[in-house]
């Protein structure tokens, strides 16, 4: 089976797949579309990388519990129009 690069789902068919589930009729609107979930797993990634630092941090007794969460809400603020 493959896998959908957009949705990421499994499908025996994947033209078919693109076609009527996103309805993709060319390559400019595969591409754009593409594009738009490889930047969400960029920032999925980025998301969870910074987490795992608050985490080691918080942890480490590095950050406190107050620094743990005003850092998380300064991620999401900054990150909010993407």
């Amino acid at each position: 089976m493959l896998t959908c690069p957009i949705c990421k789902k499994e499908n025996q068919d994947l033209p078919k797949h693109l076609r009527i589930s996103h309805d993709i009729t060319d390559d400019e609107h595969y591409q754009e579309l593409l594009n738009k979930a490889r930047e969400i797993d960029s920032r999925k990634l980025e998301f969870r990388n910074f987490m795992r630092q608050l985490n080691d941090g918080r942890q480490g007794g590095a950050i406190s519990v107050k620094q743990y969460r005003e850092s998380v809400a300064k991620w999401l603020k900054e990150h909010e129009e993407e």
